[in-house]
């Protein structure tokens, strides 16, 4: 492999980024992120490692949980605590179910980017107006001036990050670990620091990060920046991923096959998991790589309705849950844990479940910025479906 820095990536073409119009700004608030106390140590890193290899291994159940996109106005007390609560009730849950140890991972303290389908989504004028891609890049104001990409916005997501993980730490009796999807290739440097007492680089931004499935590409400068830190990481894994690319892709990712390094995210699709995700696992298998595999039920399974919200049928969510954990028993894999989009709110993002909501609802509490999340009544709904699903 070729000397890695946190700055290779530079050199690889790098897919959903933000363009900022003064670099100058730019650069100096990346060094004063970089100046700035990291928010994570080191030896919690290492200490999520280990807790992923148990996952691996079948002696642990992982639960990853918490918003799409994360808004700076959400960094207040009642809303991190609410959090907090959804996670800990869906944590006991599914500890009856497994009757295993549960390793809880928020997507919280850091999820504040999103990758877009598109670069632009409208106009104002004669300006043709950017997409809205998270707090952490412009404002959801369908404005071409808010829809510039400001520097000034990665600063305040990482005090943000700060705050959010201050209360936490708070609140918890134990280790709380937190992720985010690593996006922003230049935040992500800024917050990668190399530890001459393990000799390697951490990014001490979030405990794991995950890649993408729009950025997961092999030559990309996603995987190069991933490559090299030590972190746990996660992969998204939607339809159109090959098992030979899967293959070359862990290799990459995890050369050392160091267990617990490796987490495999599927979000197929519930029509398409029988078909796919069975030539996935084979092909991981007959390569001998460990990973953990985690079932992401919501990602393949929106639509747009017909009164403009983006949203998700509860019904074929839990039909990719029921999917995929009968694919891995029947290939003599195992599902080590779910990855859900929720919020202790009582939104009405996600149409169905034990509340019955329909069409008429999505507009009554529709809060997210980007993609539907489950609420409260309809996650722990969610992982009752495990019941009869997990073996042990």
């Amino acid at each position: 492999m070729p000397h890695w820095v946190p700055s290779s990536w530079r050199d690889f073409p790098a897919q959903q980024q933000p363009v900022y119009a003064d670099g100058t700004h730019l650069s100096h608030v990346l060094e004063q992120i970089r100046q700035s106390p990291p928010l994570i140590s080191v030896a919690a890193i290492e200490a999520l490692r280990i807790a992923l290899a148990e996952v691996a291994d079948g002696r642990r159940f992982l639960l990853q949980g918490g918003d799409c996109a994360e808004r700076f106005q959400d960094c207040s007390a009642a809303k991190i605590e609410n959090k907090l609560e959804i996670l800990s009730q869906l944590s006991d849950v599914l500890a009856d179910i497994t009757q295993k140890p549960i390793l809880t991972i928020g997507r919280i303290a850091g999820q504040y980017a999103k990758p877009r389908s598109l670069d632009i989504e409208g106009r104002e004028g004669d300006f043709a107006l950017p997409s809205f891609r998270g707090d952490n890049v412009n404002q959801r104001k369908p404005s071409w001036k808010a829809r510039q990409a400001d520097p000034r916005r990665l600063w305040i997501g990482h005090q943000c990050a700060a705050l959010t993980l201050q209360h936490l730490r708070s609140l918890c009796q134990g280790p709380f670990y937190t992720s985010h999807e690593g996006l922003l290739l230049a935040y992500e440097e800024a917050v990668t620091y190399e530890v001459p007492a393990y000799k390697r680089h951490y990014n001490l931004g979030a405990h794991f990060l995950w890649i993408g499935d729009r950025t997961r590409q092999l030559t990309g400068a996603h995987v190069e920046f991933f490559r090299g830190i030590a972190n746990p990481i996660g992969v998204k894994l939607g339809p159109h991923i090959s098992p030979g690319e899967l293959v070359r892709l862990v290799e990459r990712l995890n050369p050392q096959r160091e267990v617990g390094r490796v987490t495999l995210i599927t979000r197929l699709g519930h029509a398409n998991v029988a078909s796919l995700l069975p030539s996935l696992i084979h092909a991981v298998q007959d390569a001998d790589h460990p990973v953990l595999w985690v079932c992401d039920p919501m990602h393949g399974n929106g639509f747009l309705a017909e009164t403009g919200h983006k949203t998700r049928e509860f019904t074929s969510i839990c039909a990719e849950l029921h999917n995929t954990a009968a694919v891995h028993h029947h290939c003599g894999s195992r599902l080590g844990g779910l990855h859900i989009e929720l919020t202790g709110e009582a939104v009405t993002e996600c149409l169905g479940g034990p509340q019955e909501l329909g069409l008429s609802d999505l507009s009554t509490n529709y809060q997210t910025y980007c993609d539907p999340r489950l609420n409260g009544v309809q996650s722990l709904a969610l992982v009752e479906q495990l019941v009869g699903h997990i073996h042990r």
